[in-house]
């Protein structure tokens, strides 16, 4: 039997997404480094409450600067709203989950939305990273 998790993504919600082109030529030939910043943060998680909200906002810049600018700016702020049984998954978990696993999960929706941005606005090569979660082990098997 193949059960699904617990913690099942509902929907994604966009806030922001913008595009700052800085030098529209060196875009359009882009083949480069990027900068990459993310941040991430939880909705308030109240026992009872099978809900939970978390958002992820990340920003590309170019390395290479032109006149102290960023050839290029890319902004995303999404969030993804989660429902969980909790029946199934343990209230005193959901916190630590929505802070580490919860991003990961959404990653890939961010990843879309910068490389569609940055295809519709003229960037090339524009590719970001792959990240890998890093495996945290239970206590008693480090």
């Amino acid at each position: 039997m193949n059960e699904l998790h617990p913690i099942q993504l509902h929907e994604i919600v966009v806030s922001q997404i913008s595009c700052v082109i800085n030098d529209p030529v060196a875009a359009k030939e882009f083949e480069g480094e990027i900068d990459l910043a993310i941040q991430s943060g939880t909705s308030d998680i109240e026992p009872g409450d099978s809900h939970v909200a978390v958002g992820i906002k990340a920003t590309v810049t170019t390395v290479k600067k032109i006149d102290d600018k960023s050839i290029f700016e890319i902004f995303v702020d999404l969030n993804g709203q989660f429902i969980v049984d909790l029946e199934r998954f343990k209230f005193e978990h959901l916190e630590e989950w929505s802070r580490t696993n919860a991003p990961f999960l959404l990653i890939p929706y961010v990843r879309e939305h910068v490389y569609g941005m940055a295809l519709r606005a003229g960037i090339s090569g524009l590719i970001l990273p792959l990240l890998i979660q890093p495996r945290k082990l239970p206590s008693n098997e480090k």
